[in-house]
């Protein structure tokens, strides 16, 4: 990408720029964005470790929930990681933050992830998409372009709120945020697309997903 440099006249061609915390390359890639982050959780995980002489398992929650979770899923729905490595990398994280909790150490961790309640990163990456898509379509989100398309076909099928899924010839299109969600938000049940709030839509969401395959395991 280039920069412009006023008092040179000259442009800088970088390979990465960091844009609202996000960092993109010169090819569209979100592979150092998605480094970085991961990077920066597990410092703050070694930290904790540090710092605290005894770890049980509320503290453990707490402390992830707010110092290393979001230092994963910031900016989500622009940068979701394309291949599985990335995936695990980020999902590695989690791993780690669950074997701290005393007495867990030594099991699967699906099975860390059921004791404590917490949904897989991946699946948690799906519910901000879904979570985006419903504030877009219910005017909590101002965009200056138009990301989805309703449908207005007479299939009645579904719900109300379906979208259209445009056709797409590239495995990268195919992994952006407007083609990723729509699958997944077209075949949510019509008493969660239509809550009336956000905060329902997200427990509703979850109600709904609680007993689906996926939601403590890892999957791309």
């Amino acid at each position: 990408m280039p920069k412009y440099d006023g008092g040179s006249q000259s442009l800088e061609v970088v390979n990465s720029e960091r844009d609202l915390g996000v960092v993109v390359d010169n090819g569209l890639n979100f592979r150092e964005h998605v480094a970085s982050i991961v990077s920066k959780a597990n410092s703050i995980l070694g930290i904790i470790r540090l710092t605290f002489r005894y770890l049980d398992r509320d503290t453990v929650l707490l402390l992830y929930k707010a110092l290393v979770r979001p230092v994963l899923e910031y900016g989500q729905p622009a940068w979701s990681p394309i291949y599985r490595r990335e995936s695990e990398a980020i999902e590695s994280v989690q791993r780690r933050a669950t074997k701290l909790v005393p007495g867990l150490c030594s099991l699967p961790y699906e099975q860390r992830l059921r004791e404590l309640n917490l949904f897989s990163l991946s699946h948690r990456r799906l519910r901000g998409d879904m979570v985006f898509v419903y504030k877009y379509l219910n005017g909590l989100i101002i965009s200056t372009h138009d990301l989805f398309i309703r449908s207005h076909g007479s299939v009645t099928r579904g719900h109300s709120y379906k979208l259209v899924k445009p056709r797409v010839n590239t495995s990268l299109r195919q992994k952006n945020f407007t083609q990723r969600s729509i699958s997944y938000w077209n075949s949510l049940p019509e008493h969660v697309v239509n809550s009336p709030s956000l905060n329902c839509f997200k427990s509703r969401l979850d109600s709904f997903w609680k007993e689906k395959p996926g939601v403590f395991d890892f999957q791309q």
